[in-house]
């Protein structure tokens, strides 16, 4: 998995390419942490244009970086927010059927 980090309109922009599994997960673990290190960087927006799967593993560091946006600072609830773009057929298929869906804002 590639993942490149940039900044766009005030946000954090994740961009992913190839596959979200058990082996690159980890890789999207410590990216998230180290953008998370900088208490300023709270909006968050990744783009699955180039994912063309995404398993529970993929899945679950989503989960936890929600996790970790939403409890912002000191524990405060709704400092941060996370959207996805531009997911595919198949991966928004994954996000239906898991009830992601309706977890994450989806743009």
């Amino acid at each position: 998995m590639d993942i490149n980090v940039s900044e766009e309109d005030g946000r954090v922009l994740v961009e992913l390419r190839g596959r979200l599994d058990t082996n690159s997960s980890p890789e999207l673990q410590r990216a998230a942490d180290e953008i998370l290190k900088d208490s300023k960087k709270t909006e968050m927006t990744i783009d699955f244009e180039s994912v063309d799967f995404v398993s529970s593993a993929g899945l679950r560091v989503l989960l936890m970086l929600q996790k970790k946006l939403g409890a912002g600072q000191a524990g405060q609830a709704g400092q941060g927010t996370l959207t996805i773009k531009n997911l595919s057929g198949a991966v928004r298929e994954v996000f239906d059927m898991t009830g992601f869906s309706s977890i994450f804002t989806i743009i």
